[in-house]
């Protein structure tokens, strides 16, 4: 549909009142959307679909979705060719909305437990739920608080939620979904160093550049993902002690490197007995398993915005995990065929990309047996101003010396320049066809703030970019002049990981099968012997 019927539709498919259906361009910076108005409303299902765990992926409105495909048989491929799919499909069935609100259904009917004045703290109302039988489903449960935003700075936005996912799905934990507004910036500010509600934060978060109705412009949320206000106004989570409300660092999921360094700023020794996880014997640089029964009843991940989570692909999960059943979930999860197989198949699982941003059938190859690659170009720095193409030139050749086949570039940047000349020279020097979105020039004028490094495009164009460069099934060059330890910018990551994902499951389905598993070459340097390098396949 056209952006305007989307809208039309969109607004009537979730029911959002006058006041949530403004235009998202109108808001800016320090315009703030109260979480009680914005609060989007579920699709309505019926009780046959509700039983069908997959209707929860499904959009409101489109269907280009291939983690929803694959659950329902579109690629025709054995479901044990990829276990970690099967991960996720179960913590889909176990963790949803539907579920969570039948079972507190249930305990509410029996024991009477309710908490509409929030007045009950969490623990206090689990302590009551442990006496009834009939809560015991609900009352064994503990969760994980998942933040995302979008549409500016959705490269590290949306890792961080994924990052997240990463936990819950290991620990067995119930993820709640919160954007990122105002006031969640305020409980968890965006540098760890800054204390919730101080005035260091109150500055920061002022600063918030995305608004809840600017990111419901450009992606679809699952319906099954249970969020956070619905739930934290009924179990009052806010409430409880500040280690039980755990927040995890950056890079850290499951050790505190340095026992005296995080005694002094969380002050374990000052807590409770009770609140006081036991820590492991002679062992003070080890944090507690996250999914033993004397762990927090909630954690909420830090600024965990690096897809390189090598460590969970590699590091025996005993190690940092009690159960068996959890231990053997971490294993099937992280038997991917990729790192960016991976981070796909969560972003899929969880987000749909509104249909009036996908890209015109104009805009893709026409040629059978076409070489596709996307080109991210991109410029950290203000003084930057795009002209410096060379490195990108030199992947260009390196991704088609050896092909005689039609090539095809998708070609993104935050830089005007770059565009241009890309085109012009992929098609001079190679004879590619190439493709750019079709940006509204005045479509991310509201991000003022950060366009100077990121570019005219960085808000709805980026997803515009994303839904046309995903296309791409042979290569990507994603130059950095600066080293980054080994990482991809989280902006290209994203893209990088749909097309890992999607070209996956084409590969795996016998009736996509048009290349190898190993023929994708990335190309981040090239002047690196480990800056051309192919996917990985461990199918």
């Amino acid at each position: 549909p056209s952006k305007l019927e989307y809208r039309r539709l969109s607004t009537q498919a979730k029911n959002v009142t006058k006041t949530a259906a403004l235009d998202h361009t109108k808001h800016r910076p320090n315009q703030h959307v109260s979480s009680a108005v914005d609060q989007r409303k579920r699709p309505s299902y019926t009780a046959d679909q509700l039983e069908k765990p997959q209707n929860f992926i499904r959009p409101v409105i489109g269907s280009d979705n291939y983690f929803l495909k694959a659950w329902e048989g579109d690629f025709n491929m054995n479901s044990n060719q990829l276990p970690s799919l099967r991960v996720v499909q179960r913590y889909i069935r176990e963790h949803n909305q539907l579920v969570l609100e039948r079972e507190w259904d249930t305990c509410f009917r029996d024991s009477g437990v309710s908490n509409a004045t929030g007045n009950v703290g969490a623990d206090d109302l689990f302590a009551l739920m442990n006496s009834t039988k009939s809560c015991d489903q609900f009352s064994s449960r503990k969760f994980v608080v998942a933040f995302y935003s979008c549409p500016a700075e959705a490269g590290n936005r949306l890792h961080r939620y994924m990052n997240a996912m990463v936990q819950a799905i290991r620990t067995n934990r119930t993820m709640l979904l919160r954007y990122l507004d105002y006031e969640g910036c305020l409980d968890d500010p965006n540098d760890d160093e800054w204390a919730p509600h101080s005035d260091k934060a109150k500055q920061e978060c002022k600063q918030e550049r995305n608004s809840f109705l600017g990111c419901d412009e450009v992606l679809q949320r699952a319906a099954w993902i249970p969020d956070w206000n619905e739930w934290n106004k009924r179990l009052n989570f806010t409430a409880l002690p500040t280690l039980a409300n755990m927040k995890l660092l950056d890079n850290d999921f499951s050790v505190f490197p340095n026992w005296n360094e995080w005694n002094k700023r969380l002050n374990f020794t000052a807590l409770p007995i009770l609140a006081n996880m036991k820590l492991l014997a002679n062992d003070f640089s080890v944090f507690p398993f996250l999914d033993g029964i004397s762990s927090p009843l909630l954690i909420r991940v830090g600024h965990m915005v690096k897809p390189d989570l090598g460590f969970l692909l590699t590091k025996d999960p005993t190690s940092n995990l009690l159960f068996k059943q959890n231990q053997q979930r971490s294993k099937e999860l992280m038997s991917v065929p990729s790192l960016y197989f991976l981070y796909g198949m969560l972003f899929e699982s969880s987000f749909t990309i509104q249909p009036h941003l996908l890209p015109h059938s104009s805009l893709l190859p026409k040629q059978p047996n076409t070489t596709t690659i996307f080109l991210h170009s991109r410029h950290p720095g203000i003084n930057d101003k795009g002209n410096y193409t060379y490195p990108e030139e030199l992947c260009l050749e390196h991704l088609l010396e050896n092909t005689t086949d039609p090539c095809h570039v998708f070609i993104m940047s935050d830089r005007n320049y770059t565009v241009e000349y890309h085109k012009k020279f992929a098609q001079e020097r190679y004879n590619c066809s190439v493709s750019v979105a079709n940006h509204d020039p005045n479509e991310d004028m509201h991000l003022a703030t950060i366009r100077y490094e990121h570019g005219p495009f960085s808000g709805v164009g980026y997803f515009q970019d994303m839904a046309l460069a995903r296309n791409a099934r042979h290569g990507a060059i994603v130059y950095h002049r600066n080293e980054r330890g080994g990482t991809i910018r989280t902006s290209s990551s994203l893209i990088r990981s749909q097309v890992e994902f999607r070209r996956v499951l084409e590969m795996t389905s016998r009736e996509f099968r048009t290349y190898s598993p190993d023929d994708f070459v990335m190309c981040t340097n090239p002047w690196r012997p480990d800056g051309i390098v192919k996917a990985e396949s461990r199918r």
